[in-house]
């Protein structure tokens, strides 16, 4: 036999043992799709928008795609549709998303592919301040602060209130509030402040500070009353404040030291209830400082001591107990004197005017000749000399022979000698504003 003839029947047997490899193995798998062009996402990207997905390319045709958004590569719980919707809990974050192919036709595996992450940024904010122009020292105001946010209804953090570069105060700013917050900030000095809010974000907004708003702070205006101390019989003496407690300049008015000279107070309540001292000045009444006197109408206290002998000077005298002017055992003994003494310590006044009668002048000491001047031109009082009979290079035992000698560098005492009778316009209208204006505080 030829090997022709041997060849063909085993070819033939070959053939046939193929073809039923091929029908037990069934039939052709297709390859897995493979992507061409990566999936990509359109759209704005920022809170409240939607993203889109595009599958991009891939091998195979008639194919099927799922869609699987992805947050920092984490799946999100239910976001599966070709479009997302962006949320809060994804400021801040990346996001993309993972496309799975199938061959329907084809029960093999399916291909993915992913596409490149798309930063979430946080809500641009705008913070906007309003406050009044205007207002005083020692006032409360309120600042109006407005947080825009875009589709953010109510931003969240903090609103941080600044004057210059010193922190005020901070509000936390909360959902119901809706991106509007009322502050009330007290100015506590005068002048002008330049307020600025800054907002502290939490949640998917950005934090933001207003323009510099500048508030006008005119100084204060206060009124107040202090019991100084008391007399011999407990009365009380008492001192009314008038003005801008910020002041610089402060006048001490003295009704009265002795008793039975009625004028003075009268002056000092004139004052106290019809004379307002002008901005950024002050000004302090005293109506008496001797009331046990002024009840009984007496020069002296209820001891017998002349309070305007009794401070404590180089010129100090125990002599003439029992007289209109005696100084008492020991200097300063009397507590109206001490508790006038402690009150001048304290605000240390530029003038004082202390009033008496009936000696028709105004004491001449040489601490301050304008401020004499002044009273002089104002209250048609002469300027003299008013000795109280002490040693020459001593210092008289009076209240303003003491505050000059004691406090000169703080301001300077005066002595107001009115005459016997002044007329009610004259210790209201004249003294009262003549007074004041001499001490520039009217």
């Amino acid at each position: 036999m030829t090997p022709r003839r041997i060849a063909a029947p085993l070819l033939l047997a070959l053939l046939v043992q193929l073809v039923q490899v091929a029908l037990a193995a069934g039939p052709a798998r297709a390859a897995e799709p493979d992507n061409v062009t990566r999936p990509s996402v359109s759209g704005p990207g920022t809170l409240g928008t939607t993203l889109t997905a595009d599958p991009g390319t891939w091998t195979g045709e008639d194919l099927t795609f799922a869609y699987q958004w992805l947050r920092d590569g984490d799946p999100i719980g239910g976001a599966t549709g070709t479009t997302y919707e962006i949320r809060a809990a994804d400021v801040r974050t990346r996001l993309a998303v993972r496309v799975t192919a199938s061959d329907p036709t084809d029960p093999g595996a399916p291909g993915t592919a992913t596409s490149e992450r798309r930063w979430v940024p946080a809500v641009p904010t705008t913070t906007v301040l309003r406050a009044p122009e205007r207002t005083t020292a020692r006032e409360t105001i309120t600042l109006r602060v407005r947080v825009a946010a875009g589709p953010v209804d109510g931003p969240t953090g903090t609103v941080v209130v600044y004057d210059g570069r010193t922190r005020v105060k901070g509000e936390r700013l909360r959902p119901g509030h809706l991106g509007r917050i009322e502050v009330p900030v007290r100015v506590r000095t005068k002048g002008v402040h330049h307020y600025q809010v800054r907002y502290e974000a939490t949640g998917p907004t950005t934090s933001s500070r207003s323009e510099r708003v500048a508030v006008t702070a005119d100084p204060a205006y206060v009124t107040r009353k202090r019991v100084i101390g008391r007399s011999v019989r407990g009365r009380a003496i008492t001192a009314w404040f008038r003005g801008d407690p910020e002041a610089e300049h402060v006048l001490l008015l003295l009704g009265q030291m002795h008793g039975d000279e009625p004028a003075g107070p009268r002056t000092a309540w004139h004052v106290r209830d019809h004379l307002r001292p002008k901005s950024g000045t002050a000004l302090w009444v005293v109506p008496t400082m001797n009331p046990d006197g002024a009840a009984r109408h007496t020069r002296r206290n209820a001891r017998g001591v002349d309070l305007n002998r009794n401070w404590p000077t180089s010129g100090w005298t125990s002599a003439g107990k029992g007289s209109r002017y005696w100084g008492g055992p020991r200097p300063a003994s009397e507590p109206e004197t001490q508790a006038m003494i402690a009150f001048l310590r304290k605000i240390k006044p530029d003038y004082i005017a202390s009033i008496h009668q009936p000696l028709y002048a105004i004491g001449r000491s040489g601490q301050d000749v304008a401020w004499e001047r002044r009273l002089s031109r104002n209250l048609n009082l002469p300027r003299k000399h008013l000795g109280v009979g002490t040693p020459s290079g001593k210092v008289s035992p009076t209240m303003t022979g003491w505050y000059n000698a004691r406090l000169g560098g703080h301001g300077v005492a005066t002595t107001i000698e009115y005459g016997y009778s002044p007329t009610t316009h004259y210790v209201t209208e004249v003294a009262g504003k003549g007074t004041l204006r001499a001490a520039l505080v009217y």
